[in-house]
């Protein structure tokens, strides 16, 4: 931007002042008294000053605490119901097979079954019947066998597990396999 013959930030602009009356000026002799000049001095300063532009201010920064981490959650497992079977008596005159629901849910049984491989017997737990969770239920078989919900369900009279050895397999509604016994 042009004023007035210079340019703001480029050229100097220097101010000259000049001191022409230094009149009476005196010069000290050896005595130390002043004695009258004879001719006035004539001094001349000359104070250059520069215009730059000033400087941009430099943004602050400003503080911004970081939050403190939470500890997060672990996430619960939904409820499940995990059966097993968790014991097969098959000597004497009551036998039986005990599912254990070792999950956190009840499971209806409807439509799953027991199954004996080597005498291709099969039980069909009753219509309604649910295992709650952590509880268990003997299904009897032979002489003995007796029927005492929630407990306790008759099977047969008939001996069902053979006593040389044999394999009892649970399977859910779907027909999928979800526990093995063998002996």
């Amino acid at each position: 931007m042009a004023h007035r013959g210079w340019e703001l930030g480029r050229r100097p602009l220097v101010i000259a002042l000049l001191l022409l009356s230094v009149i009476g000026a005196a010069v000290w002799s050896s005595g130390g008294r002043p004695t009258a000049a004879q001719e006035p001095a004539r001094w001349m300063v000359y104070f250059p000053l520069y215009h730059t532009a000033l400087p941009t201010p430099t943004p602050t920064p400003t503080f911004t605490p970081t939050p403190t981490p939470r500890p997060t959650a672990t996430p619960t497992p939904p409820p499940r119901a995990v059966l097993r079977i968790s014991a097969l008596r098959f000597t004497g005159q009551d036998e039986y097979i005990e599912i254990r629901n070792d999950g956190n849910l009840a499971q209806d049984m409807t439509g799953w079954r027991v199954f004996s491989e080597v005498g291709a017997q099969m039980y069909h737990f009753p219509q309604g019947f649910r295992l709650s969770a952590g509880d268990y239920v003997r299904v009897h078989s032979g002489p003995a066998a007796f029927s005492l919900p929630p407990h306790h369900l008759f099977w047969t009279q008939a001996y069902i597990w053979n006593n040389e050895g044999d394999v009892a397999i649970l399977l859910d509604a779907q027909g999928r396999e979800v526990d093995r016994w063998a002996y």
